[in-house]
């Protein structure tokens, strides 16, 4: 499996640090100041403890992306309840009619 996981330069001083710029997982020292390179956040460029590949997000937007989640399952249970009480009226109202 390919490590799809980022890194930065930490230095606060380097300008690949202020351009924020992305290494590969295998690349271990900046090519611009030396530091050595950590794990980031691939949505936020948060820093990462390294916990293997499949880490690639931080606890904030793992959060984040829960929340949203819900709220998407949410709206929907919602709309779907909805329809179904209009459906349930609409079959009513037909079935009056009928007769």
């Amino acid at each position: 499996m390919k490590d799809k996981r980022i890194k930065a330069c930490p230095n606060p001083d380097c300008s690949k640090n202020k351009k924020h710029a992305k290494f590969k997982a295998e690349d271990t020292y900046c090519t611009e100041c030396a530091s050595r390179l950590v794990f980031v956040c691939a949505k936020c460029g948060r820093a990462l403890e390294d916990r293997g590949p499949e880490h690639r997000i931080c606890p904030v937007c793992e959060a984040k992306k829960a929340d949203q989640r819900d709220r998407i399952i949410d709206a929907g249970q919602k709309v779907g309840g909805g329809f179904l009480a209009v459906g349930g009226l609409v079959i009513g109202v037909l079935q009056k009619n009928k007769k």
